[in-house]
């Protein structure tokens, strides 16, 4: 006996709403949504092995797994609070415990930009690479990873950067060593101010150093808005304007330069030679007198 078209369409209601919750926890958490992409960007979730293509507007899920291609960039707002810029060739997979998210970056390169006034306290955001593990807590950072060292070739070592681009809470982010074949943590903490890296290769103990303020265009290039038409674009009810926003503001903080710190031992002013009896100046052992310029004496 055939059913009614009313009655099927509220039996297919009826299923939809009982498997709703169902549905949702087998395709995953939400982490994210996609709100600037270019070139090829792929996802695969923990509850499919294929690999689908992300595109614009499209939530990402905890255990995602995104990869990106030739020329490739991905923009994925995290929570409102952590804008995600993932460069091309970049294999990452986001995790989230209590009070704590993961982005681990097997190689590639990648910058977060957090926004510490969305944080709550003892809230944070890691970035994980095969040799450290970053803590940010409302700084701008960006990280790069290989699997085959700088130089490239099955034999060589992972190796991992660390960059603090700008630090608006004063505080550092704390970056703990791995031993890339252990996980195991080597040597002490160290902290990272605005302008400073961090560089280890293998289970070596990495370095601690400085880089210029100018560097950072290239160490973060920004993203043209003609390479993502669609930046601006808040119509659809995936991506609310408050969203967009959040994004764009976390943009802007990506690409601020951090603010100087002033120096604790600065020069002295310039002083004045003391004068001497009759006016002139003390020029330590040289009179007037004795003074050339441009050919003529001084007097």
């Amino acid at each position: 006996m055939a059913i009614p078209i009313p009655r099927f369409a509220a039996l297919v209601s009826a299923v939809a709403l009982l498997l709703g919750p169902a549905l949702a926890a087998a395709q995953g958490v939400k982490a994210g949504v996609v709100t600037q992409l270019q070139g090829k960007v792929v996802a695969t979730h923990a509850t499919a092995p294929e690999p689908v293509a992300l595109k614009y507007r499209d939530d990402v899920f905890l255990q995602d797994k995104l990869v990106t291609g030739d020329q490739a960039l991905a923009r994925v707002l995290l929570g409102g609070k952590a804008l995600l810029t993932l460069r091309e060739h970049s294999l990452v997979t986001i995790t989230e415990v209590p009070g704590q998210s993961t982005i681990a970056l097997s190689s590639g390169t990648l910058s977060l930009a957090l926004a510490r006034e969305k944080m709550k306290p003892g809230e944070s955001v890691n970035i994980r690479t095969p040799n450290a593990i970053a803590a940010v807590r409302g700084t701008v950072v960006a990280a790069e990873a290989s699997q085959g060292g700088p130089e490239g070739g099955l034999g060589a070592p992972p190796s991992s950067t660390i960059f603090v681009l700008n630090d608006t809470t004063g505080k550092g982010v704390e970056v703990t060593q791995v031993d890339p074949a252990t996980g195991n943590p080597i040597g002490s903490v160290v902290t990272l101010r605005a302008l400073q890296r961090f560089d280890a290769v293998g289970a070596r103990l990495g370095r601690v150093s400085f880089f210029p303020v100018g560097q950072i265009p290239q160490i973060n290039p920004p993203v043209p808005i003609s390479q993502s038409p669609h930046v601006a674009d808040a119509t659809n009810g995936q991506i609310a304007p408050g969203q967009m926003q959040d994004a764009s503001a976390l943009s802007t903080a990506a690409l601020t330069p951090p603010t100087p710190t002033p120096n604790p031992n600065p020069a002295p002013d310039y002083t004045p030679p003391p004068l001497l009896p009759g006016g002139n100046q003390n020029l330590g052992g040289l009179i007037p007198g004795n003074l050339i310029q441009s050919g003529r004496r001084v007097d």
